[in-house]
């Protein structure tokens, strides 16, 4: 799948960002993340850490992030992006 952006993108005010995320791709990685974030507190509060930066109401490995995050006028991609699968989430945080 490709996504490209207008030329024109930006967000009105420079605390709002947008994300690109794709989903993960493996369960069993999802399994070995739960098994480490679960015996130890270390690896449990880079979980949460991970977990903020994550779309509202996501599991920490259930969506990778794509790229940096994109906000005000520049850093926008120009060029097409090619991203594996079907789909793909582009959650706005304000």
């Amino acid at each position: 799948m490709s996504v490209e952006f207008d030329r024109r993108c930006g967000t009105a005010q420079t605390e709002d960002c947008l994300q690109l995320y794709i989903p993960a791709v493996s369960p069993a990685i999802d399994e070995h993340i739960a098994r480490m974030t679960s015996t130890s507190t270390h690896t449990s509060n880079a979980a949460a850490a991970a977990a903020a930066n994550s779309p509202a109401g996501a599991e920490v490995s259930a969506w990778w992030p794509v790229l940096s995050k994109f906000h005000g006028v520049d850093g926008w991609p120009t060029t097409a992006i090619i991203l594996p699968g079907e789909r793909f989430i582009l959650p706005v945080f304000t």
